[in-house]
């Protein structure tokens, strides 16, 4: 009978926990929508402000003017008086029809009432993630991950913001706590599970390109965590992942036809989709002023050591962070028993598939930096955001290998 208090004396207290950090956070959240000085990079504030004029293009002229793709420049007015016109092919027009829907809310140039809407989509995300936490997790587990995701800004440091990065970032806390939940529990097939991740994959595919590898590929780092040597397994495996890139890329098939219609013809729309593909990936096709001549693996290092470490990103040396996350998983077994001033036994398995499990996260994590340089050199700001599945990972794995009362198996095996 004591025991069964004490275990439901923890299990309240570690929601009351869990709460509390969220009721924190979505403070935190509604606090900078209302009252700080927007984003917090110039990069992100020229994207918010080109958004919000293309939702006020759409609210003025209709959502499927110049075939529903936002003209980033509406309302703004040359040096001689001439009105200027940029449709942006390049990227999914759904921040800018909700910036577009936001005006007709609450009226021209009310920007605290437009970020309303994103910090509660962020807030929502945070509840659904301690959810999940809460339900597939050991009660000390589920409150330290959900206070390792509290520590650092990166979590919500852009919630509020009307680019497609505020939307993204609180998508993909989603996609991450389904994937958690999927692969903790539901080891079959599972057709709801299948068409909740498709419609996930698109929603995020409206918004942008740069969370492809994110959105398609993040199932793979949980699939090995929760690894059964089956082909049942495998074969889950492999549909969740074409769920989450179906629906994805299926976003931006749907763009893509938007593309071909407003320019007249598919050569018409290559051309400039292909040309800032190459600038992304290379900067080839574009002045050499806005060129970087630092190397692919240069870029990688700098955004661990520098970027992904500053104020506003985790707090953290991520490099640091990383080797110690990599030897921490490296030592296969280890138990520790403490006296006092309470007694607490605990316990370390760790298979080694966990290595694979943090380098693939690795990997995925730095796929878009690595691949498109010239695109992560010039918006470090906006790519830190994707070191957030290595962040979670890392936690994540870490907890799993630990057991609170060391006679008690855990969820893997040597």
């Amino acid at each position: 009978m004591k025991s069964y208090f004490n275990q439901s004396y923890i299990n309240i207290t570690v929601k009351l926990f869990v709460i509390m950090i969220v009721f924190l956070l979505g403070v935190i959240v509604l606090y900078q929508s209302q009252y700080a000085n927007g984003l917090f990079s110039k990069g992100l504030r020229n994207s918010e402000w080109m958004t919000v004029n293309g939702g006020r293009g759409f609210a003025e002229q209709g959502f499927l003017s110049n075939g529903g793709l936002p003209d980033i420049l509406y309302g703004s007015v040359s040096p001689e008086g001439e009105k200027k016109k940029f449709i942006k092919l390049t990227y999914p027009p759904a921040p800018h029809w909700l910036a577009g829907i936001f005006i007709k809310i609450c009226g021209l140039g009310n920007q605290s009432c437009y970020r309303i809407f994103p910090a509660i989509l962020g807030i929502i995300s945070l509840i659904f993630v301690a959810k999940i936490l809460l339900s597939v997790l050991e009660p000390i587990k589920s409150a330290l991950m959900m206070l390792s995701l509290a520590v650092v800004p990166t979590t919500i440091i852009v919630m509020h913001g009307l680019t497609y990065l505020s939307y993204s970032s609180s998508l993909f806390l989603v996609q991450l706590a389904l994937l958690l939940k999927i692969f903790k529990e539901d080891s079959k097939y599972n057709k709801n599970n299948l068409l909740i991740l498709f419609i996930a994959g698109f929603i995020q595919g409206w918004f942008s390109w740069d969370y492809l590898f994110l959105v398609c590929l993040s199932p793979i780092p949980f699939a090995l965590l929760y690894f059964q040597d089956s082909k049942e397994y495998r074969y889950h495996v492999l549909l969740i992942i074409l769920a989450c890139s179906s629906g994805f890329l299926f976003a931006h098939f749907i763009h893509i036809i938007q593309v071909i219609i407003y320019k007249g013809g598919i050569l018409a729309a290559y051309k400039p989709l292909y040309i800032k593909t190459m600038n992304r990936f290379d900067g080839s096709l574009q002045s050499e002023m806005f060129m970087v001549h630092e190397s692919r693996l240069r870029i990688l290092l700098n955004y661990l050591n520098k970027y992904a470490s500053s104020g506003v990103s985790y707090k953290i040396n991520f490099m640091i962070f990383l080797i110690f996350s990599i030897i921490l998983i490296l030592i296969r077994e280890a138990y520790l028993t403490i006296q006092k001033p309470v007694q607490i036994a605990l316990s370390w398995k760790s298979p080694s598939r966990n290595f694979f499990v943090i380098i693939t996260a690795f990997i995925v994590s730095f796929l878009w930096i690595f691949i498109m340089k010239q695109h992560a050199a010039f918006h470090r700001d906006y790519f830190t955001m994707h070191l957030h599945l290595l962040y979670f990972i890392c936690v994540l794995t870490i907890l799993e290998c630990v057991s609170f009362n060391k006679n008690n198996t855990i969820h893997q095996e040597k």
